[in-house]
Parts: C-alpha cells; structure tokens; sequence
C-alpha cells in the first residue's frame, strides 16, 4: 500500500473517524486575534476525534509572515497533539513545471505535509514534480464547490473552439 495511505488508514483506525477538520482562520470572524491558540484549542477538542487536518494556506499567506509563523506553530502543535494525523497542505498549486517543482519542495519539504492539494489546469507538466515524493499524497482539484464555476466547468466546447477560447469569451 502507498505509504501516504497507509498513513491515513492508520490515522483513520485509530481515531474511528474519517474527519477532516479545515483550518481556515478568517481573521475578521476568530473570537481572538491569536490564529496558533485558536487553532490550538481545535487541535486539541478535535485530535481524539480527527484522522486530518487541512490548512488552507491562502488564509496563513493573506497575512504575510506572521501568518507563515502561524501556519508554522499549527503544524507543529498538530505533530506533538496528533501525532498520526495526516496534515494537508492546501494550497491547490499547480503552474509550469519549474514553479510546480518548487511548490511541490515547499509543501513537502518545507512545510512537511504528508499530502497537498494541487490544481491539474496545467497539465501533467504541473503535476508530476508532486508525484515525484512517492510518500506523499496528492489530492487533485478538478472540480470547485463555488456555485459559478459551472460557468467555466460546465462549459460545452464546440469542436474546433479550444475551452481557453471559450473561458475568454465568456468573461467579455
């Protein structure tokens, strides 16, 4: 078995659960200013309870180093409190195959995510230096909850129109 999802399966036994809990601190809305205790107190109500934890990372980098340092301290906090619980690292990266390289070290090298989220738009090219960590897992985005993407991604193409063409003229 892959050893990501033998991870998983591991996490998920031993808390009987297929729980996921989203860290997506939206500032304007925490009950406190701290984001590492905010998060620390759902770390620790949850880890019986979680096999994973996914921060979404847009959230940390809207805030700018601080936020990083957050994201950091939750990560850590997730190790000592839930120590088999896969974290992922949401970022839904993907891009020509030099920067999807770099993404893909900074998910799992930097930061150290057991899994990520990549977006596939760009191909293959943007996607394997992800698969590349054979350890690791890798969730791909293919399709959005956001009700208006069915404008983009239930768009019939008509033979002979590329979907970029379409895409443009549906934004003029």
């Amino acid at each position: 078995m892959h050893k990501y999802l033998a991870r998983l399966d591991l996490s998920m036994r031993e808390t009987r659960s297929l729980i996921c809990v989203g860290l997506d601190p939206v500032i304007s809305k925490l009950p406190i200013t701290d984001i590492t205790k905010f998060n620390c107190e759902i770390i620790n109500s949850t880890a019986d309870h979680a096999c994973a934890y996914k921060p979404n990372l847009a959230f940390y980098e809207s805030i700018g180093i601080e936020g990083l340092r957050y994201l950091e301290a939750t990560v850590e906090h997730i190790r000592r409190r839930a120590p088999n619980a896969v974290i992922i690292g949401d970022g839904k990266r993907g891009d020509i195959a030099s920067t999807s390289e770099a993404y893909s070290k900074a998910m799992f090298d930097r930061w150290g995510f057991d899994a990520t989220t990549v977006n596939a738009y760009g191909g293959m090219e943007s996607l394997e230096p992800f698969f590349q960590y054979e350890d690791k897992g890798v969730y791909i985005w293919c399709r959005s909850s956001n009700p208006g993407a069915v404008e983009f991604q239930d768009l019939f193409v008509k033979r002979g129109n590329k979907n970029q063409s379409s895409c443009l003229s549906t934004l003029r």
